[in-house]
């Protein structure tokens, strides 16, 4: 049986998101061990201060963190560790003004860490170090976005 790693963000009750994510665990319960994260209930912290600075300390300057700074990374670690025991993921969320609700985003820029869940290779590229972990993204709107351009029009400042 595989192990899932379902992250959620839906805030509005009887959201279309909502329905989803209940349909893909009605549908996959007897075939996974889901484990669910709902993001509106446990958001992942803000970088900002002192846990973006203590980051950037550890996973990009290769620097020792004080006890205070190792504490301020206690959330942020433990999602990571939580990531890397699932070999699937499953994102649900809805889109907000063309983009990720900001407590997903908050999730990735948890979560994607240096030495972590990617490195920087000798060339200065990147490498993602999930091999072999399958993701899904289950994303609503509230529009109809198959046609381009979605009602639009270019706007030009003179």
């Amino acid at each position: 049986m595989s192990k899932i790693l379902l992250i959620s963000c839906t805030p509005r009750h009887e959201s279309n998101t909502k329905k989803l994510v209940q349909t893909f665990i009605d549908t996959t319960k007897n075939k996974a061990d889901i484990t669910h994260l709902d993001l509106v209930a446990n958001p992942a912290p803000l970088l900002l201060g002192n846990n973006l600075n203590a980051l950037l300390k550890r996973n990009f300057m290769g620097m020792e963190l004080d006890a205070d700074e190792s504490e301020v990374l206690q959330d942020v670690d433990q999602m990571v560790e939580q990531l890397q025991s699932f070999e699937r993921i499953v994102l649900a969320y809805p889109m907000y003004n063309f983009s990720i609700p900001a407590v997903v985003k908050a999730w990735f820029d948890a979560v994607i860490q240096n030495g972590k869940t990617f490195k920087i290779k000798d060339d200065g590229s990147y490498e993602g170090l999930r091999q072999g972990t399958k993701a899904l993204v289950l994303m609503t709107t509230g529009g109809d976005y198959s046609q381009e351009p979605r009602g639009g029009r270019a706007i030009s400042y003179q």
